[in-house]
């Protein structure tokens, strides 16, 4: 029910700013959506892990959790993985470019983050996944041209 009530609310505020009238900038307005739905779906991972694993909705609980920690390196990297090859399909390279930084975070976290405490399986099953999905990326998603200018 809280991720219904969430896009419901992202669905009228969308519709309410388009027939509202105000204008602005189609590349924030589109990117600060985005933004949005990555909050949502960093949500959805935190609810869902405390609802099926019984872990505390705390922060300190979550991010103690390997559980937590995996799932939210995979779903980032699926994510990126979405948003890559779908720049690569309508050649926005500055879509591909956020994408390839997301898909920087999960490294960087991967290394920091989950490396910290070594010998889980969660751990494991987090770099084989990610890498396995960075193998993925690199097959399917090429960074678009520059666009040349006139």
């Amino acid at each position: 029910p809280h991720e219904l009530t969430q896009l419901f609310i992202l669905a009228v505020s969308f519709f309410w700013l388009r027939h509202a009238y105000i204008e602005l900038d189609n590349k924030l307005s589109r990117y600060s959506w985005f933004t949005a739905a990555f909050f949502v779906m960093n949500g959805m991972i935190a609810r869902s892990v405390h609802f099926y694993t019984d872990i505390p909705f705390t922060f300190d609980a979550l991010w103690d959790s390997p559980r937590y920690q995996t799932s939210v390196s995979i779903v980032w990297t699926l994510a990126a993985l979405l948003i890559m090859v779908i720049a690569t399909r309508t050649k926005q390279r500055l879509s591909w470019l956020i994408g390839s930084v997301l898909l920087g975070a999960v490294v960087v976290k991967l290394f920091l983050v989950d490396l910290a405490d070594i010998g889980t399986i969660a751990r494991i099953i987090s770099f084989i996944v990610v890498g396995l999905l960075i193998l993925v990326i690199g097959y399917l998603s090429t960074m678009p041209p520059k666009e040349k200018e006139e």
